[in-house]
């Protein structure tokens, strides 16, 4: 997500706060819901919190790796933007494409996709 970021601020101020945007709602979300199935298994608070620090780390990882993008428009930031695209699309389809269809579709979870595309590009013109 880190690296993700980062392509999104070279490619353009508007993108890269939008990434942020949406990739700390992300992280957010992604503590609120491995906190509380970590206690379940039977993990400790302070674990927990090093575990939550780890995801933490690893997004600034992650982005100290992207400063190493080469910032020309050349081949091979085109290589690194692909990568950053690929990834994108791959976690959509792969996780949230698969548990959307575990039940029938309906109008409002089908609006509900699209919205979700729509939203980020909207919020991008106002800025």
């Amino acid at each position: 997500d880190g690296l993700l970021l980062m392509i999104g601020f070279a490619t353009g101020e508007k993108g890269g706060i939008l990434l942020l945007i949406a990739l700390t709602l992300e992280t957010l979300s992604l503590g609120l819901a491995t906190g509380p199935s970590l206690s379940e298994k039977g993990q400790r608070p302070g674990q927990i919190l090093v575990i939550l620090t780890g995801f933490a780390v690893a997004l600034f990882l992650g982005a100290g790796f992207g400063l190493l993008l080469p910032t020309e428009q050349g081949f091979g930031f085109a290589a690194f933007l692909g990568f950053g695209i690929a990834a994108m699309l791959y976690l959509v389809v792969e996780e949230l494409m698969v548990e959307a269809h575990e039940r029938p579709d309906s109008p409002l979870t089908t609006a509900m996709f699209f919205i979700g595309f729509l939203l980020p590009l909207l919020l991008v013109q106002w800025m």
